[in-house]
């Protein structure tokens, strides 16, 4: 996992959204975004921009862009210029 998926997962487990740190899967998070109700997507994204320091635009605030950990990160490292290790 880098540095981005490990923080992305950090805060899942905060939030209660997975039990667990350690082999994290691709498969996991599909499914916690599959069954997420609108509270904690907005604690997880509230969350997403405290500790990347960005901003998620209103048009990619909706669950079915979060279809892979794959694609989150790729959109945390274009709003942070490409300046993170994706």
């Amino acid at each position: 996992m880098n540095e981005i998926e490990k923080k992305i997962v950090q805060i899942l487990f905060n939030l209660g959204l997975t039990e667990s740190k350690d082999n994290f899967s691709e498969e996991e998070f599909k499914e916690i975004f599959n069954d997420i109700d609108s509270l904690n997507l907005m604690n997880f994204i509230v969350e997403m921009e405290n500790e990347f320091n960005i901003e998620f635009s209103d048009e990619y605030l909706l669950p079915q862009n979060f279809t892979s950990m794959k694609s989150l990160v790729k959109y945390i490292n274009d709003e942070k210029g490409g300046e993170m290790n994706a």
